[in-house]
C-alpha cells in the first residue's frame, strides 16, 4: 500500500493504515488493501465514518522492548475531529545534538503559536523508563552471577590446592624419575579441567532448558542464544584455568629429594 500523502486532509475521502498484527489477524486470507474499517467504542464519535486502508505498516512496540505487538490502526490527524487532535506527541529524529534539536523545535512551535505548551524527551530516557524494572532485575542477577562465579574460582582453587598437597609424593617421584614440571603443569590443569567439565555441561544443559524463563528480562536474545551459553562455558572454563595455575605451579616446583625423604 501507501501512506499518507498531503492530499489526505479533512476534504479528502477518510483513510487508514493498519500494522501487520491487525492485518494478519482481521484479513488472514484477504488483501487489507481496500478494506474498510470504522472506530467502536471509546475511541469512537457519534457518526465515525468507515475508512479505507491505504496500506499496511510494521509493528511497533509502544509501551516497551518486550511488549507484544497489538492491532493498531493509524488515521491522519487532519481527517479526525479537533477534540482528537489537542494533546499530540511527535516523534523527531535529528543530526543535531539534543540540546540544539529541542531548541530549534520550540523556536518552531513558538512562531507559529506561542501559547501551546511543549515538552520534549531525548529517546533513550524514554527507552530508559520503559525497561528500567528489568534493568534492575538483570543488574541483581550479573551481580549473584559474579559472586557466584568468585566462589567458584575459590572452590576450585581450594580443591586443587589441597589435591596437589595429597600428591606431593607423587609429584616429587614423577619429577625424580624424569618428569618435566611443564609436565606437571599440565598434569595438574588437566585433572582441574576433568574435575570441572561435567559441571561446565550440566550447567550448559540447565541454561538451555530454563532460558525461557528469563525471555522477559532479555530482549533481543533468544533463551538458546548458543554464542551466550558458549561464552559463558568459555569463561568458566577460563576461571577453571586460572584457579588451578598457582596450585600447577607450586606443585612443578617440588624438589625430588625433600618429598621423598619427608615420606
Amino acid at each position: 500500500g501507501r501512506s499518507f500523502t498531503l492530499s489526505d486532509d479533512a476534504t479528502a475521502p477518510p483513510v487508514v493504515m493498519v500494522n501487520e498484527e491487525m492485518a494478519r489477524l482481521q484479513w488472514p486470507n484477504e488483501d487489507p488493501i481496500g478494506q474498510r474499517v470504522r472506530p467502536v467504542g471509546m475511541d469512537s464519535g457519534s457518526e465515525e465514518p468507515w475508512s479505507t486502508v491505504i496500506g499496511v505498516v510494521a509493528n511497533v512496540r509502544s509501551a516497551s522492548p518486550t511488549d507484544r505487538p497489538r492491532e493498531t490502526y493509524y488515521f491522519d490527524h487532519r481527517q479526525r475531529p479537533d477534540f482528537r487532535s489537542r494533546d499530540v506527541t511527535w516523534l523527531m529524529r535529528s543530526v543535531l545534538p539534543p540540546d540544539v534539536a529541542t531548541r530549534a523545535l520550540r523556536d518552531a512551535v513558538a512562531s507559529a503559536d506561542v501559547r501551546v505548551p511543549i515538552e520534549t524527551r531525548p529517546m533513550t530516557s524514554v527507552l530508559s523508563g520503559a525497561i528500567a524494572d528489568r534493568q534492575f532485575i538483570v543488574r541483581l542477577l550479573a551481580a549473584f552471577a559474579g559472586v557466584a562465579l568468585l566462589l567458584s574460582v575459590l572452590g576450585i582453587f581450594a580443591v586443587v590446592s589441597y589435591s596437589v598437597l595429597q600428591r606431593a609424593p607423587e609429584m616429587g617421584i614423577r619429577l625424580a624419575l624424569g618428569s618435566t614440571p611443564e609436565g606437571l603443569r599440565w598434569l595438574v590443569v588437566r585433572d582441574a579441567i576433568v574435575m570441572v567439565l561435567p559441571g561446565l555441561l550440566v550447567g550448559a544443559g540447565m541454561a538451555i532448558a530454563l532460558g525461557g524463563a528469563v525471555r522477559a528480562l532479555v530482549y533481543g536474545v533468544d533463551p538458546t542464544d548458543m554464542v551466550s551459553i558458549v561464552g559463558a562455558v568459555v569463561l568458566l572454563g577460563l576461571a577453571t584455568l586460572a584457579a588451578s595455575y598457582a596450585p600447577a605451579r607450586r606443585a612443578s616446583g617440588t624438589n625430588p629429594m625433600q618429598v621423598i625423604r619427608s615420606a
